[in-house]
């Protein structure tokens, strides 16, 4: 609620807020959403109930999805972004699950986090794309063929660093400039993809989190690039490739080699 309320004070005019809310319990979540709302958040998005071994299996069931998000509409009464998985992890909605919820009065998009699955948002988008707004949610390379083919926006983490490149490219392709959104994508966006999130297919140890805090320390907008116990900071290595990747983006960093 705190981190809400400063975020509040922060934004500037013509910004949402959006809490992310999290679980299991459909009480806690309601809860959570609740007590985001009294500290006033504009909208919710609501992480998949259903992501544990013996639930995964539910995100197909379209009664269960109705049952859950139909008591966030009522009881909670916020914008709602669903935050859809993609189908490797076994907890992807199914078009069907979809459709039985995006007539409720506050389900107002759907976060296509399919990482790189391309047929996979094809098929949300082709199906729902008069009924709610769909966001591109892929930090890798698939974003901008996803982008061309159709889409209301982007929700992506790695939009946070270099944020108005993002924005640029948005208007690009929705003006249709395809060559100049093409070069964009390919001195700025694409060496960040990689350094950060590894094109959605990690190998190393550190987290796209970690990753992300260790460029905007070295561009100097956080103070630490420090990460909670298991997690783990980039080594020099892949701070090196972090610098590689901002200085190609035309960012400079502020942090000495």
């Amino acid at each position: 609620m705190a981190i809400i309320e400063l975020a509040l004070k922060l934004r500037r005019p013509g910004q949402l807020v959006i809490a992310g809310v999290e679980g299991h319990n459909l009480e806690l979540v309601v809860a959570d959403g609740l007590a985001a709302k009294q500290a006033g958040a504009d909208a919710l998005l609501v992480f998949p109930p259903f992501d544990r071994r013996a639930y995964r299996r539910l995100a197909t069931n379209s009664a269960s999805v109705r049952f859950f998000f139909e008591a966030l509409d009522r009881r909670v009464g916020l914008p709602m972004v669903i935050f859809q998985y993609p189908p490797s992890t076994g907890c992807a909605y199914s078009v069907e699950a979809l459709r039985t919820i995006v007539d409720l009065p506050n389900v107002v998009a759907i976060k296509m986090a399919t990482a790189g699955d391309f047929d996979a948002y094809v098929e949300v988008w082709d199906a729902l794309k008069n009924e709610v707004s769909i966001l591109v949610g892929v930090d890798s390379p698939p974003l901008l063929d996803m982008l061309n083919y159709g889409a209301h926006g982007a929700l992506i983490g790695i939009s946070a660093v270099a944020t108005p490149e993002w924005s640029r490219l948005l208007e690009l392709v929705a003006r249709g400039d395809a060559k100049d959104a093409e070069a964009l994508f390919d001195r700025v966006c694409r060496p960040l993809m990689r350094s950060l999130f590894e094109d959605q297919r990690p190998v190393r140890l550190t987290s796209e989190a970690a990753a992300m805090k260790e460029a905007l320390f070295q561009l100097g907008e956080i103070a630490s690039s420090a990460v909670r116990a298991p997690a783990i900071v980039p080594d020099e290595a892949v701070r090196h490739e972090i610098r590689e990747s901002l200085q190609n983006a035309g960012l400079h960093s502020k942090i000495p080699a």
